[in-house]
């Protein structure tokens, strides 16, 4: 009877033993490497001739022209999920005008005309020399971070932010690459 209980005993420990032991090494294929992720989403805007690597699932959507006083006109694209049904301060966005017609300052005052001004600082984005300014505060209840590039002869205006935070995507902006 002893001898039994026994031989019951070591089979039930060799199932055991032998249960545990069979996840400790998981086939070739579960240890293969992650599978490579998908090539960078790179949007290039031909009218200004640069590019910007967007996260993942953004698209844009434009150009939508907006008249200057004076004359002349900026083309405004929005960046996003999205981009044609998104407006509102968390939106994405990027102008595009000729330099002739559209400072920064013009640009920003534009924007809003009852903001208090904030310094333009001088900042570099990836490789490219640009100017960065905030647009917002006093009596509207927040701020947005613009950049501002001037290539082949246009203005360009960046505020790629996220869309709850209002915070802007650094490493969005400093993907700017001039074509």
């Amino acid at each position: 009877m002893i001898r039994r209980s026994l031989v019951a005993m070591l089979c039930a420990l060799a199932a055991l033993i032998g249960a545990c032991s069979a996840g400790a090494t998981p086939p070739a294929s579960a240890t293969a490497a992650p599978p490579p992720t998908p090539a960078e989403s790179r949007y290039v805007n031909a009218e200004g001739r640069f590019s910007l690597v967007l996260p993942e699932g953004w698209s844009a959507a434009g150009p939508f022209a907006i008249p200057i006083d004076g004359g002349g006109t900026y083309n405004p694209y929005t960046l996003g999920l999205e981009p044609s049904a998104e407006g509102g301060p968390g939106t994405s966005r990027v102008i595009v005008a000729e330099a002739a017609g559209l400072t920064p300052e013009q640009f920003v005052t534009l924007q809003c005309s009852i903001c208090p001004p904030h310094p333009v600082e001088a900042v570099t984005l990836g490789s490219v020399s640009a100017q960065a300014t905030r647009i917002g505060g006093g009596s509207v209840p927040f701020e947005v971070e613009w950049y501002f590039v001037e290539h082949a002869g246009k203005v360009i205006g960046l505020s790629i932010i996220d869309p709850e935070t209002m915070e802007t995507l650094i490493p969005v902006v400093q993907s700017l690459r001039l074509e």
